[in-house]
This record gives C-alpha cells, sequence and structure tokens, in this order.
C-alpha cells in the first residue's frame, strides 16, 4: 500500500548538494499508510534508514524516515535528488565522514 499525499503540505527547509531548491518534510500522521522498506542489510537495533514511495500530490517524491522515530517528521525527497544523492553515496564522496567510526 503507498501513501496518499493529496493535498499535502509540504514545507521547503534547506538545499540538498546538488543546489536545488527541492528538500521537504512532512509530519508522521500524513504517512500513516505509507509502504516503508529499509536496506536489507540493516540490523535489528531499530537505527536504520526507511523509504517510501509517495503517491498523489507528491508522487515524483520519496519520503525517508529514521526507523527509531516513525512518528517524527519525515524527509520528502524528489526521485531526482534521491538518485543524485545515491550516485554521489556510491561514488565515495562520503567516506571521510566513517574515518573513525
Amino acid at each position: 500500500m503507498q501513501m496518499a499525499l493529496a493535498g499535502v503540505t509540504v514545507v521547503r527547509t534547506s538545499r540538498i548538494s546538488c543546489g536545488r531548491d527541492s528538500t521537504m518534510h512532512t509530519t508522521a500522521s500524513r504517512l500513516a499508510g505509507a509502504a516503508w522498506r529499509r536496506s536489507r542489510y540493516s540490523g535489528k537495533q531499530g537505527n536504520c534508514v526507511e523509504l517510501a514511495p509517495a503517491d498523489g500530490a507528491a508522487a515524483d517524491h520519496v519520503a525517508v524516515r529514521n526507523s527509531r522515530f516513525p512518528d517524527e517528521p519525515a524527509l520528502l525527497l524528489t526521485r531526482s535528488d534521491l538518485a543524485a544523492f545515491l550516485s554521489e553515496v556510491k561514488a565515495g564522496r562520503f567516506d571521510d565522514l566513517l574515518e573513525g567510526a
């Protein structure tokens, strides 16, 4: 089941690395019907990033949340911005953040 986001009011919050003003968030209550997914590599500690496709008014977005806090707001990223971010992760652009981890 996908979430219905018709009439959702989203708030622009910041710019992401690709330079477009498209990062948004919404409340958890508006995501009640979301079909959340997480990586098959996620552990059972509850420290996962979960993603869910959006539909309705936000069909070109993917919701992103912290599984430890499912009732907190979730980010809404456009599919193209999420693809750009994942490409940067795969290219190792953030590996320096793992030093000492």
